[in-house]
């Protein structure tokens, strides 16, 4: 049986299961308990520090989604400086950014940040070094807004 990277170079089309099968090893591997994505094709876990980092499958997209919240726009908003100035801060920080990028719900106004993995490099590896770079990212916009007065 081919494995699961050699599958996802070859350009054949991935589905939840063998998304499901990733996560799962990726979970075993950092001692989380039954990684998988619900029959919605989302997942959910809560780091140790209570960062909550979401997993979605677009199987149209062939892409798995994979986010954090930053704060919602009410809660920041709320605490001094106006939507303006945070939607200003947001993109600013969102400018010729590699790797995770802002993004907003349209309906419920959480602000995330996000990044997107194509089918053709998705791996166990990848996924892990992706996350890093998320925590990271978002510790650096946390840092960022701050220090321009946003109490996220």
């Amino acid at each position: 049986m081919e494995s699961l990277s050699t599958r996802n170079t070859l350009g054949h089309r991935m589905n939840v299961k063998a998304v499901n099968e990733m996560l799962h090893s990726l979970g075993c591997r950092d001692r989380i308990g039954n990684l998988t994505l619900a029959d919605n094709g989302c997942a959910g876990l809560s780091l140790s520090d209570g960062t909550s980092v979401y997993f979605e499958w677009s199987e149209p997209q062939q892409t798995l989604h994979v986010y954090t919240p930053l704060s919602d726009r009410r809660s920041v908003a709320s605490n001094g400086p106006t939507s303006q100035e945070l939607y200003r801060a947001l993109l600013s920080l969102n400018c010729l950014a590699e790797g995770p990028l802002i993004s907003m719900h349209p309906q419920h106004e959480h602000i995330y940040l996000q990044m997107r993995f194509p089918v053709s490099g998705l791996d166990v590896e990848a996924l892990d070094t992706g996350i890093n770079d998320l925590m990271a990212r978002r510790n650096s916009l946390h840092y960022h807004l701050t220090r321009q007065g946003f109490a996220l």
